[in-house]
């Protein structure tokens, strides 16, 4: 191994592929072609000097055959030699033919890979050394990112964002890459540790973030909401109330993927979703639920879902009925007591006539306008519940 890459940071991992399908190809044993055989072997070995000194020598013999810049430019890979590696994986993707190229494109995209890594990871130290520890911690999560084999750069990328740049969520994010990604190692079990270390602070930025979406506006809302995702993706929460702002399928995916990651995406709980029942009438939604839950979790779904607009339609033309009726009954109750307010006044109308002038009664004015009276409020329209409409559950 060479002593200047880090360990867990094996040198051809993808290269060694790339070497295997190219070795596939039947050949006549020639010196060129033990060489070659020589050159491979080496460079399984990790004998990265030897293995360029056998490929050099095979690209004397035959200087048009891309094998032997190739293994060349894997040797080179070993070696850390990065401009080398590059210029040998062009000379051998210039060789080849059509059919080849593929293999050699995945070998020059390892070295720029390689080489971001190692360089990043070497920018990183310097400036944690001159006391950037943004710039550093940022470095070390870009030697991580290129090809997620650094685990150690992560690690410490994460503790810089834990506990001198006070950025939880960041180090959060590192450490889950670490935690999916090397499953089972001494760093995914760092990981873990240090994930659960900050557990309670990750939830309350994560509670925090879901509070201040609840009454914003959707575009405000979903930042809160995937910033929360960021500190504590376990909060079911975050899922349900997302799915209120959702108006695309890429984010529908997005939300029902981080619920199905979370083993949430149950028939049960899917139900529950806010705007489910329309998203299901689309025939992509049904073919990616299928893949989300399986297709007898996803038919299941889609005939619960079946059955409980047929229950709300039933529901809505109950009301639709009871409200027609009750809407009859106060229109026929409010007609009759017009009518009744009318009567009254000619009732009004006559006692006065009858008990006024020269030999009026006021006593019976008095008892005359008062049957008047009550006569008319025993049809002044009552208070008649109305229907209430039917929630809808989507």
């Amino acid at each position: 191994m060479n002593p200047g890459l880090p360990r867990r940071f094996p040198a051809l991992r993808l290269g060694l592929v790339c070497l295997t399908l190219l070795w596939s190809i039947p050949s006549l044993a020639t010196p060129y072609e033990d060489l070659i055989s020589t050159s491979r072997e080496q460079v399984q070995g990790e004998d990265f000097v030897e293995a360029l000194t056998s490929a050099k020598e095979a690209a004397r013999l035959e200087p048009s055959d891309y094998r032997s810049p190739y293994y060349m430019a894997m040797a080179y890979l070993g070696l850390s030699r990065f401009d080398e590696a590059e210029a040998s994986a062009i000379q051998a993707l210039a060789l080849a033919d059509a059919t080849l190229r593929p293999s050699i494109e995945k070998l020059a995209a390892t070295i720029k890979a390689r080489r971001l890594a190692v360089t990043s990871a070497q920018e990183a130290d310097a400036a944690l050394a001159d006391g950037l520890n943004g710039k550093a911690a940022r470095l070390y999560e870009n030697a991580w990112n290129a090809e997620h084999l650094n685990a150690e750069a992560a690690l410490k990328a994460a503790d810089l964002y834990t506990t001198r740049l006070n950025q939880p969520v960041d180090a959060a994010r590192v450490l889950r890459q670490i935690r999916s990604t090397l499953p089972g190692s001494p760093e995914a079990e760092k990981a873990r540790t240090a994930l659960a270390q900050q557990a309670e602070t990750l939830q309350k930025i994560a509670l925090a973030r879901v509070a201040a979406a609840k009454n914003g506006p959707c575009d405000k809302a979903l930042v809160h909401l995937d910033l929360a995702e960021g500190a504590d993706p376990t909060l079911e929460t975050i899922y349900q109330q997302r799915m209120t702002c959702i108006t695309t399928l890429a984010q529908l995916r997005h939300n029902l993927k981080g619920m199905a990651r979370l083993n949430l995406a149950t028939p049960d709980a899917l139900l529950a979703l806010k705007g489910i029942g329309g998203w299901m009438k689309k025939a992509e939604v049904k073919l990616f639920m299928a893949d989300l839950i399986g297709q007898t979790q996803a038919d299941e779904l889609a005939q619960r879902l079946d059955e409980r607009e047929a229950a709300q339609e039933a529901a809505q033309a109950k009301y639709r009925n009871e409200l027609a009726a009750w809407e009859q009954q106060d229109r026929e109750a409010r007609d009759t007591y017009t009518r009744k307010l009318a009567e009254k006044d000619v009732c009004l109308a006559a006692c006065r006539k009858k008990y006024t002038g020269l030999f009026g009664n006021a006593q019976k004015l008095l008892e005359c306008e008062t049957g008047c009276n009550a006569e008319a409020a025993r049809f002044a329209p009552k208070d008649i519940a109305k229907p209430a409409a039917p929630a809808n559950p989507d």
